[in-house]
Protein backbone atom coordinates (compact mmCIF):
# COMPACT_ATOMS: atom_id res chain seq x y z
CA UNK A 1 0.00 0.00 0.00
CA UNK A 2 1.30 3.44 -1.03
CA UNK A 3 -0.35 6.54 0.67
CA UNK A 4 0.51 10.18 -0.06
CA UNK A 5 -0.50 12.60 2.44
CA UNK A 6 -0.38 16.73 2.19
CA UNK A 7 0.17 17.05 5.64
CA UNK A 8 1.68 14.07 7.25
CA UNK A 9 2.56 14.26 10.71
CA UNK A 10 6.34 13.23 10.95
CA UNK A 11 8.87 13.53 14.15
CA UNK A 12 10.40 16.66 12.56
CA UNK A 13 6.95 18.61 11.90
CA UNK A 14 4.13 18.63 9.78
CA UNK A 15 4.64 17.70 5.46
CA UNK A 16 3.84 16.21 2.29
CA UNK A 17 4.84 12.89 2.51
CA UNK A 18 4.61 9.22 0.75
CA UNK A 19 4.79 6.29 2.47
CA UNK A 20 5.01 2.76 1.10
CA UNK A 21 3.88 0.10 3.74
CA UNK A 22 4.25 -3.40 3.47
CA UNK A 23 4.05 -6.54 6.19
CA UNK A 24 2.22 -4.40 8.44
CA UNK A 25 5.29 -1.50 8.68
CA UNK A 26 5.99 1.83 7.36
CA UNK A 27 9.07 0.28 4.84
CA UNK A 28 9.67 3.81 3.00
CA UNK A 29 8.86 7.18 3.34
CA UNK A 30 9.82 9.91 1.51
CA UNK A 31 9.03 13.92 2.12
CA UNK A 32 8.25 17.58 1.01
CA UNK A 33 8.86 17.73 -3.22
CA UNK A 34 9.91 14.66 -3.48
CA UNK A 35 6.61 12.89 -2.20
CA UNK A 36 4.35 15.36 -3.86
CA UNK A 37 6.71 14.33 -7.08
CA UNK A 38 5.42 10.72 -6.24
CA UNK A 39 2.27 11.43 -5.37
CA UNK A 40 0.61 10.11 -8.73
CA UNK A 41 1.99 6.26 -8.17
CA UNK A 42 -0.33 6.31 -4.39
CA UNK A 43 -2.97 3.98 -4.15
CA UNK A 44 -4.51 6.75 -1.73
CA UNK A 45 -4.15 10.63 -1.72
CA UNK A 46 -5.03 12.39 1.14
CA UNK A 47 -5.43 16.21 0.46
CA UNK A 48 -7.10 17.02 3.29
CA UNK A 49 -6.44 17.25 7.30
CA UNK A 50 -3.36 14.94 8.90
CA UNK A 51 -2.26 12.01 8.12
CA UNK A 52 -0.68 10.66 11.91
CA UNK A 53 0.55 7.50 13.84
CA UNK A 54 -2.49 5.65 16.04
CA UNK A 55 -3.22 7.55 19.04
CA UNK A 56 -2.18 6.69 22.27
CA UNK A 57 -4.55 6.80 25.16
CA UNK A 58 -2.63 6.23 28.65
CA UNK A 59 -5.77 7.11 30.80
CA UNK A 60 -9.12 5.33 30.11
CA UNK A 61 -11.47 3.52 32.48
CA UNK A 62 -14.37 2.72 29.53
CA UNK A 63 -16.00 3.19 26.61
CA UNK A 64 -19.56 2.53 24.85
CA UNK A 65 -20.98 1.26 27.78
CA UNK A 66 -18.75 -0.75 29.70
CA UNK A 67 -16.11 -0.13 32.75
CA UNK A 68 -13.19 -1.80 32.76
CA UNK A 69 -13.72 -2.86 36.00
CA UNK A 70 -16.97 -4.51 35.31
CA UNK A 71 -15.80 -5.86 31.55
CA UNK A 72 -16.81 -9.05 30.19
CA UNK A 73 -14.98 -10.99 27.04
CA UNK A 74 -17.43 -9.59 24.76
CA UNK A 75 -17.34 -5.90 26.67
CA UNK A 76 -13.15 -6.00 25.91
CA UNK A 77 -13.76 -7.52 22.45
CA UNK A 78 -16.72 -4.45 21.64
CA UNK A 79 -14.74 -1.88 23.00
CA UNK A 80 -11.27 -2.70 21.22
CA UNK A 81 -13.16 -3.18 18.07
CA UNK A 82 -14.95 0.40 18.52
CA UNK A 83 -12.12 2.03 19.67
CA UNK A 84 -10.11 2.33 16.43
CA UNK A 85 -13.52 5.02 15.34
CA UNK A 86 -11.58 7.18 17.19
CA UNK A 87 -8.34 6.87 16.04
CA UNK A 88 -6.81 5.18 18.76
CA UNK A 89 -5.07 1.91 17.91
CA UNK A 90 -3.43 1.55 21.41
CA UNK A 91 -4.42 2.03 25.16
CA UNK A 92 -3.83 1.40 28.86
CA UNK A 93 -7.28 0.33 30.29
CA UNK A 94 -7.35 2.10 33.87
CA UNK A 95 -9.14 0.78 37.13
CA UNK A 96 -9.30 3.42 40.21
CA UNK A 97 -9.48 3.01 43.88
CA UNK A 98 -10.99 -0.42 45.23
CA UNK A 99 -10.32 -3.16 48.33
CA UNK A 100 -6.76 -4.61 47.01
CA UNK A 101 -7.69 -7.81 47.17
CA UNK A 102 -10.72 -6.71 44.42
CA UNK A 103 -8.10 -5.12 42.39
CA UNK A 104 -5.87 -8.43 42.57
CA UNK A 105 -8.29 -10.04 41.09
CA UNK A 106 -9.06 -8.19 38.60
CA UNK A 107 -6.10 -8.75 37.09
CA UNK A 108 -5.80 -12.01 37.64
CA UNK A 109 -9.16 -12.11 35.73
CA UNK A 110 -7.77 -9.60 33.38
CA UNK A 111 -4.85 -9.90 32.64
CA UNK A 112 -4.99 -12.26 29.20
CA UNK A 113 -6.56 -9.10 27.43
CA UNK A 114 -2.61 -7.12 27.22
CA UNK A 115 -1.78 -8.12 23.57
CA UNK A 116 -1.94 -6.54 20.26
CA UNK A 117 -4.23 -7.76 17.49
CA UNK A 118 -4.34 -7.01 13.25
CA UNK A 119 -8.22 -6.07 13.47
CA UNK A 120 -8.56 -3.81 16.90
CA UNK A 121 -7.40 -1.56 19.03
CA UNK A 122 -4.28 -2.27 21.27
CA UNK A 123 -3.98 -3.06 25.19
CA UNK A 124 -0.09 -2.38 25.57
CA UNK A 125 -0.83 -2.66 29.92
CA UNK A 126 -2.83 -1.67 32.74
CA UNK A 127 -3.33 1.93 34.57
CA UNK A 128 -3.92 1.33 38.02
CA UNK A 129 -5.00 4.87 39.41
CA UNK A 130 -4.78 4.48 43.12
CA UNK A 131 -5.18 3.02 45.99
CA UNK A 132 -2.29 4.62 47.05
CA UNK A 133 -3.62 8.51 46.61
CA UNK A 134 -4.10 11.32 49.11
CA UNK A 135 -7.37 11.28 51.36
CA UNK A 136 -7.20 15.26 50.74
CA UNK A 137 -6.98 14.96 47.20
CA UNK A 138 -9.18 12.04 46.20
CA UNK A 139 -11.44 13.33 43.18
CA UNK A 140 -13.78 10.51 42.67
CA UNK A 141 -12.35 7.93 44.48
CA UNK A 142 -13.77 6.02 47.30
CA UNK A 143 -12.04 7.10 50.15
CA UNK A 144 -12.92 4.24 52.77
CA UNK A 145 -10.77 2.10 49.66
CA UNK A 146 -7.61 4.40 50.03
CA UNK A 147 -4.24 2.97 51.93
CA UNK A 148 -0.92 3.49 51.79
CA UNK A 149 1.12 1.46 50.29
CA UNK A 150 3.11 -1.21 51.99
CA UNK A 151 5.50 -4.14 50.21
CA UNK A 152 3.43 -6.50 50.71
CA UNK A 153 0.62 -4.71 49.21
CA UNK A 154 2.50 -3.91 45.80
CA UNK A 155 3.77 -7.65 45.86
CA UNK A 156 0.26 -8.37 45.86
CA UNK A 157 -0.73 -6.38 43.03
CA UNK A 158 2.42 -7.14 41.14
CA UNK A 159 1.92 -11.12 41.49
CA UNK A 160 -1.77 -10.98 40.24
CA UNK A 161 -0.81 -8.52 37.40
CA UNK A 162 1.76 -11.20 36.03
CA UNK A 163 3.76 -8.36 33.99
CA UNK A 164 0.52 -6.24 32.68
CA UNK A 165 0.89 -3.59 35.50
CA UNK A 166 2.46 -1.07 33.23
CA UNK A 167 1.47 2.31 35.09
CA UNK A 168 0.15 3.16 38.82
CA UNK A 169 -0.54 6.40 40.22
CA UNK A 170 0.91 7.22 43.64
CA UNK A 171 0.73 10.28 45.83
CA UNK A 172 4.49 10.42 46.99
CA UNK A 173 3.51 12.19 50.01
CA UNK A 174 2.52 8.78 51.90
CA UNK A 175 3.90 6.76 54.00
CA UNK A 176 6.17 3.70 52.44
CA UNK A 177 5.49 5.79 49.01
CA UNK A 178 9.20 5.96 48.22
CA UNK A 179 10.15 2.39 49.12
CA UNK A 180 7.23 2.15 47.32
CA UNK A 181 8.19 3.71 44.16
CA UNK A 182 11.41 1.88 44.13
CA UNK A 183 9.66 -1.67 44.06
CA UNK A 184 7.39 -0.54 41.50
CA UNK A 185 9.86 0.54 39.14
CA UNK A 186 12.50 -2.37 39.43
CA UNK A 187 9.15 -4.53 38.49
CA UNK A 188 9.04 -2.21 34.94
CA UNK A 189 5.81 -0.03 36.37
CA UNK A 190 6.16 3.40 34.94
CA UNK A 191 5.15 5.97 38.24
CA UNK A 192 2.84 8.55 37.78
CA UNK A 193 2.41 11.31 40.66
CA UNK A 194 -1.33 12.25 41.01
CA UNK A 195 -4.12 12.31 43.26
CA UNK A 196 -1.64 13.82 45.71
CA UNK A 197 -1.21 17.21 47.99
CA UNK A 198 2.70 16.84 48.18
CA UNK A 199 4.78 20.42 47.75
CA UNK A 200 7.22 20.50 44.73
CA UNK A 201 10.17 18.75 46.61
CA UNK A 202 8.52 16.03 47.37
CA UNK A 203 7.28 15.89 44.03
CA UNK A 204 11.21 16.29 42.48
CA UNK A 205 12.03 13.23 45.36
CA UNK A 206 9.93 11.17 43.77
CA UNK A 207 11.37 12.22 40.09
CA UNK A 208 14.85 11.57 41.91
CA UNK A 209 13.67 8.02 42.85
CA UNK A 210 12.43 7.40 39.30
CA UNK A 211 8.76 8.64 38.51
CA UNK A 212 7.83 9.63 35.24
CA UNK A 213 4.58 10.58 34.57
CA UNK A 214 1.46 12.99 35.98
CA UNK A 215 -1.95 11.99 36.52
CA UNK A 216 -4.45 14.56 35.32
CA UNK A 217 -2.11 17.87 35.22
CA UNK A 218 -3.99 20.76 37.34
CA UNK A 219 -6.76 17.76 38.72
CA UNK A 220 -6.73 16.13 42.38
CA UNK A 221 -3.18 17.94 43.02
CA UNK A 222 -1.44 20.46 45.05
CA UNK A 223 -2.22 23.58 42.62
CA UNK A 224 0.52 26.30 41.73
CA UNK A 225 0.74 29.09 44.73
CA UNK A 226 2.82 32.06 44.08
CA UNK A 227 4.80 30.56 47.55
CA UNK A 228 3.83 26.94 47.46
CA UNK A 229 4.48 26.01 43.87
CA UNK A 230 2.62 22.15 44.51
CA UNK A 231 2.54 19.14 42.48
CA UNK A 232 0.92 21.05 38.67
CA UNK A 233 3.88 23.94 39.59
CA UNK A 234 6.95 21.44 39.86
CA UNK A 235 5.51 19.51 36.67
CA UNK A 236 5.73 22.27 34.65
CA UNK A 237 9.18 23.22 35.52
CA UNK A 238 10.63 19.68 36.07
CA UNK A 239 11.71 17.90 32.35
CA UNK A 240 11.96 14.39 34.08
CA UNK A 241 7.83 14.16 33.72
CA UNK A 242 5.51 13.58 31.04
CA UNK A 243 2.05 15.70 31.74
CA UNK A 244 -0.92 14.14 31.25
CA UNK A 245 -3.91 16.19 30.09
CA UNK A 246 -7.37 16.36 29.67
CA UNK A 247 -8.87 18.59 27.68
CA UNK A 248 -12.28 18.13 27.60
CA UNK A 249 -12.53 21.68 28.39
CA UNK A 250 -13.92 21.14 31.68
CA UNK A 251 -11.31 19.58 33.69
CA UNK A 252 -9.09 22.25 32.98
CA UNK A 253 -9.53 26.08 31.73
CA UNK A 254 -8.44 26.87 28.39
CA UNK A 255 -6.22 29.52 29.59
CA UNK A 256 -4.68 27.03 31.76
CA UNK A 257 -4.35 24.26 29.11
CA UNK A 258 -2.41 27.22 27.00
CA UNK A 259 -0.44 27.71 29.93
CA UNK A 260 0.19 24.14 30.27
CA UNK A 261 1.52 23.73 26.29
CA UNK A 262 3.45 27.10 26.69
CA UNK A 263 4.99 25.76 29.35
CA UNK A 264 6.12 22.49 28.34
CA UNK A 265 4.38 21.65 25.43
CA UNK A 266 6.90 18.31 23.99
CA UNK A 267 6.02 16.90 27.55
CA UNK A 268 2.02 16.96 27.46
CA UNK A 269 0.39 14.05 26.81
CA UNK A 270 -3.20 14.08 25.93
CA UNK A 271 -5.74 11.84 28.05
CA UNK A 272 -9.05 11.21 28.19
CA UNK A 273 -9.16 9.79 31.52
CA UNK A 274 -12.79 8.63 29.12
CA UNK A 275 -15.60 6.28 31.17
CA UNK A 276 -17.85 4.17 29.86
CA UNK A 277 -19.78 7.06 28.55
CA UNK A 278 -17.73 7.96 26.31
CA UNK A 279 -19.70 7.02 22.83
CA UNK A 280 -22.68 7.15 24.57
CA UNK A 281 -25.43 9.99 24.96
CA UNK A 282 -26.27 11.91 28.17
CA UNK A 283 -27.23 9.85 31.16
CA UNK A 284 -26.16 7.69 34.29
CA UNK A 285 -23.50 5.36 34.42
CA UNK A 286 -20.77 3.95 36.71
CA UNK A 287 -17.27 4.29 37.46
CA UNK A 288 -15.99 1.20 39.68
CA UNK A 289 -19.23 0.67 40.73
CA UNK A 290 -20.14 4.03 41.87
CA UNK A 291 -22.69 6.19 39.91
CA UNK A 292 -22.18 8.71 38.03
CA UNK A 293 -24.32 11.17 35.80
CA UNK A 294 -23.36 12.79 32.61
CA UNK A 295 -25.40 15.62 31.45
CA UNK A 296 -25.75 17.42 28.21
CA UNK A 297 -22.48 19.32 28.55
CA UNK A 298 -20.70 16.36 28.66
CA UNK A 299 -18.92 15.95 31.94
CA UNK A 300 -19.64 13.16 34.17
CA UNK A 301 -19.75 13.74 37.68
CA UNK A 302 -21.37 11.82 40.99
CA UNK A 303 -24.28 13.00 42.93
CA UNK A 304 -21.91 15.45 45.07
CA UNK A 305 -20.81 17.45 42.03
CA UNK A 306 -17.00 15.80 41.88
CA UNK A 307 -15.69 15.39 38.32
CA UNK A 308 -15.45 11.84 37.36
CA UNK A 309 -13.87 10.87 34.53
CA UNK A 310 -14.76 12.33 31.29
CA UNK A 311 -16.86 11.06 28.28
CA UNK A 312 -13.86 12.89 25.66
CA UNK A 313 -12.52 11.04 22.64
CA UNK A 314 -9.04 11.18 22.02
CA UNK A 315 -9.39 12.62 18.79
CA UNK A 316 -11.83 15.40 19.91
CA UNK A 317 -8.75 16.30 22.49
CA UNK A 318 -6.72 17.03 20.10
CA UNK A 319 -9.50 19.07 17.95
CA UNK A 320 -10.15 20.90 21.21
CA UNK A 321 -6.46 21.94 21.69
CA UNK A 322 -6.27 23.47 17.80
CA UNK A 323 -9.47 25.28 18.50
CA UNK A 324 -8.24 26.80 21.39
CA UNK A 325 -4.80 28.08 19.74
CA UNK A 326 -2.30 24.87 20.05
CA UNK A 327 -0.69 24.14 17.02
CA UNK A 328 -1.73 21.45 15.27
CA UNK A 329 1.71 19.78 15.47
CA UNK A 330 1.93 19.40 19.38
CA UNK A 331 -1.75 19.00 19.47
CA UNK A 332 -0.80 15.58 17.71
CA UNK A 333 2.16 14.67 19.39
CA UNK A 334 0.74 14.91 21.89
CA UNK A 335 -1.22 11.94 21.80
CA UNK A 336 1.00 9.88 19.86
CA UNK A 337 4.89 10.55 19.89
CA UNK A 338 4.85 11.79 23.60
CA UNK A 339 2.73 8.83 25.04
CA UNK A 340 4.64 6.50 23.25
CA UNK A 341 8.29 7.97 23.86
CA UNK A 342 6.89 8.16 28.26
CA UNK A 343 6.22 4.57 28.14
CA UNK A 344 9.27 3.83 26.29
CA UNK A 345 7.96 1.98 22.76
CA UNK A 346 10.31 1.93 20.46
CA UNK A 347 7.87 0.44 17.49
CA UNK A 348 4.84 2.83 17.20
CA UNK A 349 3.88 6.79 17.91
CA UNK A 350 5.76 8.25 14.61
CA UNK A 351 5.84 8.09 11.10
CA UNK A 352 9.09 6.80 10.03
CA UNK A 353 10.49 3.76 8.64
CA UNK A 354 10.23 1.02 10.67
CA UNK A 355 7.13 1.82 12.62
CA UNK A 356 4.28 -0.28 12.72
CA UNK A 357 1.90 0.96 10.19
CA UNK A 358 -0.54 1.99 12.55
CA UNK A 359 -1.84 5.06 11.19
CA UNK A 360 -4.95 7.43 11.54
CA UNK A 361 -6.42 10.45 9.42
CA UNK A 362 -7.73 13.06 11.37
CA UNK A 363 -10.07 15.13 8.65
CA UNK A 364 -12.43 18.34 9.37
CA UNK A 365 -16.25 17.10 9.75
CA UNK A 366 -19.15 18.35 11.55
CA UNK A 367 -18.29 17.98 15.15
CA UNK A 368 -14.22 19.27 14.43
CA UNK A 369 -10.96 17.65 14.12
CA UNK A 370 -11.50 13.65 14.18
CA UNK A 371 -10.95 9.76 12.43
CA UNK A 372 -11.89 9.71 9.33
CA UNK A 373 -9.72 6.42 8.96
CA UNK A 374 -7.93 3.99 10.52
CA UNK A 375 -5.05 1.44 10.12
CA UNK A 376 -3.77 -1.16 12.14
CA UNK A 377 -0.34 -2.59 10.53
CA UNK A 378 -1.50 -1.36 7.31
CA UNK A 379 -4.80 -2.91 7.27
CA UNK A 380 -7.57 -0.47 7.58
CA UNK A 381 -9.85 -1.43 10.23
CA UNK A 382 -12.15 1.68 10.29
CA UNK A 383 -13.19 4.19 7.32
CA UNK A 384 -16.39 6.75 7.72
Amino acid sequence: MRIFASNAVLPTGIDSAYLEVEAGQISNITTGAAARKLSDAADLILDAGYLAPGLIDLQINGAFGTDFMAATESDWFNILNRMTSTGVTAIYPTIITAPVQKLAEWFIENHKYVNSHPDRCAVLGFHLEGPFLSTARKGAHRIDDITNPTKDLIEKLLSAANGSLKIITIAPELPGSAAAISQLLAAGVKVSVGHSDADAATVAQAADLGATLITHLFNAQSPINHRKTGVAGQALIDPRFTLGLIVDLHHVAIETVQLAFQAAADRICLVTDAISALGMPPGQYELAGEAVTVSQSGAPARADGTLAGSALRLDHAISNCIDIGIDPYRAILAATMVPAAAMGLNDRGQLRAGMRADLVWLNSTSSGLEASATWILGKQVFSK
